[in-house]
């Protein structure tokens, strides 16, 4: 089935890069990997149309495309970043910012992209999203039990790490019970791979941020209380 397809390519992706960092699989035939499940996504869509979830593959293998180019000190690769956060908003505005996954997956790397560039321009569109994001956290924060299941409590730590890193009013606490509320839920394997997988690329991208240089009186930049999250948030939870 085609659905059955769309799981077997996301599986060898996330294969790929999980052999990368054992020592199995070099980084030229990773990346050769995912250019071939990113083609064979692409081809399932000029044949079959686009669906959110296809659209959500395609920014995923992207993402791990970013990540691979980091893995081994090369220099980030720019345009896998780009088609990333391109496939990531597309999936999004297919369910009108109903979904926290490709919402957040969008707007983080939006963001990451604009300290990179030192740019902070959001589109209107990117700022409807940003209110779609205010609106889904907030019902979440309202609803959100340890009894819940692991998706509901994924999308909350998502969602407010991505508010705290569009400046949304979340604090660093909130956004660190989250995700140790996730890891309690969080009993699967495969849940826990997948989540530090996600940290440790925000990670990365963060370290190729150059930080700027303050009095002791100042502030530190967003982007590097962020660097400083992150960090924590990946020792605590592994």
């Amino acid at each position: 089935s085609v659905k059955a397809f769309e799981q077997y390519c996301n599986i060898r992706a996330k294969f790929a890069l999980a052999n990368v960092e054992k020592g199995k699989l070099n980084t030229s035939k990773a990346a050769l990997e995912l250019d071939t499940v990113i083609k064979e996504l692409q081809d399932l869509t000029s044949l079959l149309g686009e669906t959110g979830e296809r659209l959500t593959l395609l920014g995923s293998t992207n993402k791990r495309k970013v990540q691979l180019s980091l893995g081994k000190g090369l220099k980030l690769d720019l345009v896998a970043l780009d088609s990333a956060i391109d496939a990531y908003a597309n999936a999004s505005k297919k369910c009108n910012n109903s979904d926290p996954y490709p919402l957040c997956n969008w707007l983080i790397l939006l963001q990451l992209k604009f300290w990179l560039e030192k740019e902070l321009n959001f589109t209107d569109t990117q700022q409807e999203a940003i209110i779609s994001l205010n609106k889904l956290l907030e019902n979440a924060m309202k609803n959100i039990k340890p009894y819940n299941d692991y998706w509901a409590i994924s999308h909350y730590a998502s969602m407010s790490l991505t508010a705290f890193f569009l400046d949304q009013k979340v604090n660093l606490e909130k956004v660190n019970e989250a995700y140790l509320l996730l890891w309690a839920k969080a009993g699967h394997k495969g849940h826990k791979a997948a989540e530090l997988e996600h940290l440790k690329l925000i990670s990365s991208i963060l370290a190729e941020i150059p930080a700027t240089k303050k009095s002791k009186n100042e502030e530190k930049e967003k982007s590097q209380l962020a660097a400083e999250l992150l960090h924590k948030l990946v020792d605590q939870l592994t």
